[in-house]
């Protein structure tokens, strides 16, 4: 059995192979981004301050759930993963941390930049081709044919798909059938 291959489906199928391939590359950056946004709030406020924060009652500061860095006059945000108070006088400031490229936490963040950015071109071009080859096909039997590798990513043709709407019912909303139309 063959199916058409409809926008929808291509994006299923490249979203899949996707996540296949670059989820696990995704996983570990996203688990150093966290180490690097925490390394960023302790190093942007010793321990004394963070405990003074800490200590003064719900609401008396603002928090954030992000931290900002400039690394040698390039500009980083991270996301925290808990929100974090912040003195009244960081609020509004859109760099909680200045330092040079030769910093060690710099050249981490740097580092970081780089692998992030590169994993994701490679995940787009990644995207390109697969979309060039699902594009050049129309049904899934015809792309097996031209890429069988393909063939764990499709859905299982096996299961009937049912009408949106009961056909007997419409059949009678319009009176049909009919030997011939008005």
């Amino acid at each position: 059995m063959s199916r058409k291959l409809t926008q929808e489906l291509k994006n299923g199928i490249v979203g899949d192979l996707i996540r296949h391939r670059f989820d696990a590359d995704t996983t570990k950056l996203e688990k150093e981004r966290d180490k690097l946004a925490d390394a960023i709030f302790k190093s942007a406020f010793s321990a004394p301050q963070r405990k003074k924060m800490n200590d003064l009652p719900a609401g008396w500061l603002p928090t954030t759930i992000r931290v900002d860095i400039m690394v040698g006059g390039q500009y980083s945000s991270f996301q925290i993963k808990d929100e974090q108070r912040i003195p009244y006088d960081k609020r509004n400031h859109r760099c909680m941390l200045n330092v040079d490229g030769k910093d060690p936490l710099g050249q981490r963040v740097t580092e970081w930049n780089t692998a992030w950015k590169s994993l994701q071109s490679t995940k787009d071009q990644a995207r390109k081709e697969a979309h060039a080859i699902l594009n050049s096909v129309t049904t899934t039997a015809k792309l097996q044919k031209v890429w069988p590798e393909i063939e764990p990513f499709l859905p299982d043709e096996s299961k009937p798909s049912l009408p949106a709407v009961e056909v007997s019912k419409v059949n009678g909303t319009f009176k049909l059938p009919v030997k011939k139309a008005a």
